[in-house]
């Protein structure tokens, strides 16, 4: 018996969210999911409380970021 898996990736938009560090590259946590902010959110709780009381957050002007801290909320452009 043959099984064939087949996905289509044309169809299915899959976002992979990472917190890293800036100064030493680790990343501090990850998340997949969509491009609304529910992702975001997940990625959040993901942050342990005391790293996520002093990131400052660097990211593109993407609408779904407006979860954020406005004083801790860096946006830069994408490269």
């Amino acid at each position: 018996m043959k099984c064939i898996l087949s996905l289509d990736l044309r169809i299915i938009k899959v976002w992979i969210w990472i917190a890293v560090d800036k100064n030493t590259g680790l990343i501090i946590a990850h998340k997949t999911g969509d491009r609304s902010n529910k992702s975001p959110k997940k990625l959040l709780k993901e942050i342990p409380k005391k790293v996520l009381d002093k990131c400052i957050f660097y990211t593109d002007k993407w609408k779904a970021y407006n979860i954020l801290p406005n004083e801790r909320h860096k946006m830069v452009r994408n490269t």
